[in-house]
């Protein structure tokens, strides 16, 4: 099983909505039942509106062959902030943006001091996908560490993020909820075609706490 685990700091803007009457506030609200598919949604909106983010994302990989258990683990870690700024640990990549240059570093240790890469270009205004991964040995690296674009960089960034998981024909179902280093965590399981996807999202402020990949 592949398990991406974030342990986060997740900025988010505060709106009210103007000023109601005591009277209003003390009168019952009606209890709205979310679907699997509106907490989903609701993450998603966590991501697009924060001004700032910050995790120290784990990939855990567990598998047993022959009867021996295997535990890998690889760094996942992205921090964002002010539309151009970024630094992110995946895999066997490095990226840093601080507004003014992009570099990045990637390292093959199978291939000795030829598996070094370095890459330096003019930071773009704002960051996309496209732009942070135009070099395909910088894309190749950040994408194929476990099969997959780490999931805070398309959420982050992406233009139409989990666009296949979110379609409406895409069935998904809710799990016992549980807690993930403290937090209260929604527990979205999504059925595609690779196999099932678990989302455990927070409760309170609908950041995604932990990723299971399917074996597949």
């Amino acid at each position: 099983m592949s398990m991406l685990s974030l342990a986060g700091l997740l900025t988010l803007l505060h709106v009210t909505s103007g000023c109601r009457s005591a009277q209003e506030s003390s009168m019952p609200q009606p209890v709205v039942e979310k679907t699997p598919d509106d907490v989903l949604q609701d993450m998603l909106q966590a991501y697009r509106r924060a001004p700032a983010y910050s995790d120290r994302g784990v990939l855990c990989l567990r598998y047993e062959q022959r009867g021996t258990r295997f535990h890998d683990e690889a760094p996942l870690a992205v921090v964002v902030d002010s539309g151009n700024r970024l630094r992110v640990h995946a895999y066997q990549a490095a990226i840093v943006c601080d507004g003014k240059q992009l570099m990045a570093h990637v390292a093959d240790p199978a291939e000795g001091e030829m598996g070094e890469q370095v890459l330096v270009v003019p930071a773009p205004p704002t960051l996309t996908l496209d732009r942070l991964l135009a070099d395909p040995i910088l894309n190749e690296a950040v994408t194929g560490g476990a099969g997959r674009l780490p999931i805070q960089l398309e959420l982050l960034l992406g233009e139409d993020p989990l666009e296949s998981i979110l379609r409406e024909e895409v069935k998904k179902r809710f799990l016992p909820e549980t807690r993930i280093e403290g937090h209260a965590c929604h527990a979205v399981e999504v059925q595609t075609v690779e196999g099932h996807f678990v989302f455990w999202i927070d409760k309170g402020t609908f950041l995604l706490r932990r990723l299971e990949y399917p074996a597949k």
